[in-house]
């Protein structure tokens, strides 16, 4: 018996796919990690891929210096995306609230970002991440 296997397939689009799904879920942890432990989360998106960041001290001016630890990983959570994948750049900030803020901690929505050819938004006063 022979098995049909296909000859020819862009492997890149299944990482694009995995990185994407990754990202957003990066995303989500962030927002439910702000509001659980009561402390600002800073999402840094861009062309080396992801980072989550809570500032020095639980207040609203320190910097953002202490990598968040990934949940189930060593490390921190950050990851850099796959060759060929390219990732919009945007830094959101969760307060503890939930809510999606710019720098000054102001609720913004976060649209159009993407990774690769895939698409998300965060809405600002909810801090919802919708994947159309």
């Amino acid at each position: 018996m022979r098995l049909w296997r296909p000859r020819f397939f862009d492997l890149k689009i299944f990482q694009q796919r995995g990185f994407f799904d990754e990202t957003v879920s990066a995303v989500r942890y962030a927002q439910k990690l702000a509001v659980g432990s009561g402390c600002d989360v800073q999402v840094s998106l861009g062309a080396g891929g992801y980072s989550l960041m809570q500032r020095t001290s639980c207040d609203t001016t320190s910097a953002f210096t202490r990598a968040v630890p990934h949940p189930s990983q060593a490390g921190a959570f950050a990851d850099a995306p796959p060759s060929g994948v390219s990732v919009s750049a945007a830094t959101i900030v969760f307060t503890p609230l939930g809510q999606a803020a710019n720098a000054a901690r102001t609720p913004t929505d976060f649209n159009g970002l993407t990774v690769g050819d895939r698409t998300f938004r965060v809405v600002g006063e909810t801090g919802y991440v919708d994947v159309p």
